[in-house]
């Protein structure tokens, strides 16, 4: 992905990152939002979302959407490797979070979250 993005331009105030998820290599309250799609499912959930908490600044805001366990068509990855709308937003409860919608959308679900402002 970081080829194609390059191929097709990327803005000045866009730095392409690559590591693992459960280790960014970004600094305490620097990064300013997130945003996940489809992939959810393949990450270490609570790891992922320990460090995202440690890596955004207080009341910063996530979007995260993936494929729902509760969808019914054959399209996405094995239904054993998705969640629930309502297990994430669980996830992000417990990771520091407050999340403000967790909405199931057919095949998909929709969750936004904000980084807690209360510290950690």
């Amino acid at each position: 992905m970081h080829d194609l993005f390059r191929e097709n331009g990327v803005p000045e105030t866009v730095d392409l990152v690559e590591s693992s998820t459960d280790s960014l290599p970004l600094g305490d309250d620097t990064a300013d939002a997130a945003v996940s799609t489809m992939t959810a499912h393949e990450l270490p959930l609570a790891a992922t979302l320990a460090d995202l908490r440690r890596v955004l600044a207080p009341d910063s805001p996530v979007v995260v959407v993936d494929w729902s366990a509760n969808g019914r068509g054959e399209s996405g990855p094995p239904r054993s490797e998705r969640h629930a709308a309502s297990e994430v937003a669980d996830a992000f409860d417990e990771a520091g979070f407050s999340v403000d919608a967790a909405t199931e959308r057919g095949e998909t679900f929709l969750l936004r979250a904000r980084a807690a402002s209360d510290g950690r």
